[in-house]
């Protein structure tokens, strides 16, 4: 039997349109004097690719390609990786939190790179791409942030970071760390520079829980007698504040939880004192944890993703989470395709969601022609138990 793919047809608008972030870093190390370790780090989420049905389960594959140059053009090296990804069945398919974590490895020659990295689906046409100027880490490597795959840390968090010195002449008299923002220095940390070994790995961890929200910067300064200035390596991150201190910020956080709370526990939030709110929130979400045993709820953080998207996608003439479309969208994810119809003399706008898993066709309808798109089929839908809430 041929697979069946999950993907879109000719004029009909891609449904992975979202954009999930793809987020490569790229990191130089010595090797040798005259060799450099190029290490390409990326997160690829599952809503980024296509999957086909492979019996048993389904199948995702694509390719991730690196090629360097000089600065003035001419190829060095090139390398592309295949990878493969399998599931069970379909719904997991659709997990938004889920991700596939790859590093690649390519070693080139110890100059200024031209480095260009490329995405491409093998089941779709969907693709990207990156340009990264390199380099070579002549005392201090590039640097490593082991953020776990989150754009945003909080204060209860730790910054954890790698990276590396090189002293084949013993001419690395000294290297510091330390985070700023702006004028102000958070964290100072010297690293010991030894001589018996010209390359050293250092690891360095930094509690967050004195830095206000905002961005920051990772600072790895190396000097020497015999340079003129030191050398400095970069990396930022940003911190955020947990919710649970706004009071608006709060409300409204309840307030999004009308897809899957009950009036109850919805309630019980909205009364809870500011002292007891993260204890209470924690303790209604664990119930809801599809997986109970990770440090993670990725239930959780996967159902806020998508009141987020409903917020930024259907809230232009719509009502944002609360509209019949973000409702959809919650509950079942992305669709796999979506036919979008603009507004034309003889009839109004309309979209068309597939969800193929399902057996399901979802009509939206811009009744007023304002943006407001209703659920006109099926019209029972929201009608059955399992919609209600």
């Amino acid at each position: 039997m041929a697979p069946f793919l999950l993907s879109v047809f000719l004029g009909v608008l891609d449904a992975g349109s979202e954009r999930p972030a793809i987020r490569p870093e790229l990191a130089a190390f010595q090797v040798t004097e005259s060799l450099q370790r190029l290490e390409l780090s990326y997160e690829i989420p599952f809503s980024a690719v296509v999957f086909t049905r492979d019996t048993p389960g389904y199948v995702a594959r694509f390719t991730m390609r690196m090629s360097c140059a000089d600065n003035r053009g001419e190829q060095l090296t090139a390398d592309d990786w295949e990878h493969s990804v399998r599931l069970q069945d379909y719904d997991s398919t659709m997990r938004m939190q889920s991700v596939y974590a790859g590093r690649e490895t390519l070693r080139v020659a110890m100059r200024p790179l031209v480095v260009d990295v490329a995405f491409d689906d093998r089941h779709s046409e969907r693709a990207q791409s990156w340009r990264f100027k390199i380099d070579p880490p002549r005392f201090v490597s590039d640097l490593r942030l082991e953020l776990g795959g989150r754009a945003v840390l909080e204060a209860r968090d730790t910054l954890r970071l790698f990276f590396e010195t090189y002293d084949h002449d013993q001419e690395l008299d000294s290297c510091r760390v330390r985070v700023v923002q702006g004028r102000r220095v958070f964290g100072v940390h010297r690293v010991t520079v030894a001589h018996d070994s010209w390359r050293q790995a250092h690891r360095w961890e930094l509690p967050l829980t004195a830095l206000e929200d905002g961005k920051y910067e990772v600072q790895v300064e190396g000097s020497s007698r015999r340079l003129k200035t030191p050398i400095v390596k970069k990396a930022g991150f940003q911190v955020g504040s947990s919710f649970f201190h706004s009071e608006r910020a709060y409300q409204e956080k309840v307030n999004q939880l009308l897809y899957i709370a009950t009036p109850a526990e919805q309630q019980a939030l909205r009364k809870a004192l500011p002292a007891d709110r993260e204890s209470l929130w924690a303790s209604i979400w664990k119930g809801k944890d599809r997986t109970p045993t990770t440090a993670r709820n990725e239930t959780e953080e996967d159902y806020f993703r998508r009141i987020g998207y409903a917020i930024e996608h259907f809230g232009h003439g719509d009502r944002g989470y609360k509209s019949d479309r973000a409702r959809v969208y919650v509950k079942l994810g992305p669709p796999d395709n979506i036919e979008s119809v603009p507004f034309e003399s003889h009839s109004n706008a309309y979209e068309v969601w597939y969800y193929y898993g399902q057996n399901l066709k979802l009509t939206f309808l811009d009744q007023n022609g304002f943006g407001e798109f209703k659920l006109v089929d099926p019209q029972d839908l929201f009608q059955n138990q399992e919609w209600k809430n």
